[in-house]
């Protein structure tokens, strides 16, 4: 061997050390996120932007708190799709999978995930009193490993959302009530029975809406009211297109159903919840933060949205001052 050919392989030799430190680390475990949705089909989910517009802001919210899909998190989007007997499945492998936080949208949901573990973090949003349930100690200091926000601000919402439709359909005096059973609608009973209205309750299932739609549309009543739930808002499409199509003026309680045909949405606004439950709750929970030293919070912006359009196919006039007090009008 040449002199030459010695000094480069003993250079080589001597640098070979300093080269493999000078490889990448390979990247720390990126924390999971995962969500459970109970009906939107997972096409609505696919990353960077879904079209499901809750999962939409879930996912802003996550990017606005420094969180990005592949970078340095993990965003594991599911659902179940109505098919309840997915769920005991779809926990372990998430429970396999060491997740991180799980987001539950679903009262329901989060009751059956809750007697398969208790051991995730979950930051929760839905319209009941978890403390009323017992699945939490209390809304300032909720104990355990469920935080998150809550739309239940008491009954009288969805009365004044009732009042809110009869003020421009003062003749209205039969409606139904649509819905899965996942809120009491205590506020819409008791001002129906005050206002002396007839009603007619269509009862939906969580994997179907169909048959409660075909029984309005037999009934003679003067508007439906739909239920203020997850799975309400699943459904959105086909309550959208009922509502836009049916000749029945309606009331629903998300603005994004109000977008698909209802003739007027009041409830509380979705981006900002979700904007306020990935930028406190699930950047406080990946960052150590104890879920059960997180106050529940309640939402603090309800929006009532008119769909112009819908009432001109329905010919309902809408007073210039009910349209000056709306945060959004559609036209």
């Amino acid at each position: 061997m040449s002199r030459r050919s010695v000094l480069l392989f003993a250079g080589v030799t001597l640098l070979a050390p300093a080269l493999v430190l000078a490889q990448p680390k390979p990247p720390a475990k990126m924390p999971r996120v995962a969500v459970i949705f109970v009906t939107s089909p997972p096409s609505e989910f696919q990353l960077p932007d879904p079209i499901n517009p809750a999962m939409r802001a879930f996912v802003h919210g996550m990017r606005e708190a420094g969180y990005v899909h592949g970078r340095n998190v993990i965003l594991d989007l599911r659902s179940l799709e109505s098919k309840w007997e997915r769920l005991d499945d779809m926990v372990a492998d998430l429970v396999r999978l060491k997740t991180d936080v799980l987001h539950i949208p679903s009262t329901p949901l989060l009751m059956g995930v809750r007697k398969l573990n208790t051991t995730i973090p979950i930051a929760w949003a839905g319209a009941t009193d978890l403390a009323g349930t017992g699945l939490v100690e209390s809304l300032s200091r909720p104990g355990g490993n469920i935080t998150g926000m809550t739309t239940d601000v008491g009954t009288d919402v969805e009365g004044k959302r009732l009042e809110l439709l009869l003020s421009v359909l003062p003749q209205a005096s039969r409606i139904a009530y649509l819905g899965a059973g996942e809120s009491q609608g205590d506020g819409f009973r008791s001002t129906a029975q005050r206002l002396g209205m007839s009603v007619f309750y269509a009862g939906a299932t969580t994997s179907d809406y169909s048959a409660a739609i075909d029984r309005i549309r037999k009934e003679k009543v003067h508007a439906f009211f739909v239920e203020h739930s997850a799975t309400s808002y699943g459904f959105r499409r086909v309550i959208g297109e009922f509502a836009a199509t049916s000749g029945i003026a309606s009331s629903c309680g998300f603005s994004e159903i109000a977008e698909l045909g209802c003739l007027m949405s009041y409830g509380p606004n979705i981006p900002e919840i979700y904007r306020r439950l990935t930028t406190y709750y699930i950047d406080k929970i990946l960052k150590g933060g104890n879920p059960g030293d997180l106050p529940i919070e309640r939402p603090t912006k309800f929006d009532l949205v008119v769909n112009l359009k819908t009432a001109k196919a329905l010919g309902v006039k809408i007073p210039q001052s009910f349209l000056l007090r709306a945060d959004r009008v559609i036209e």
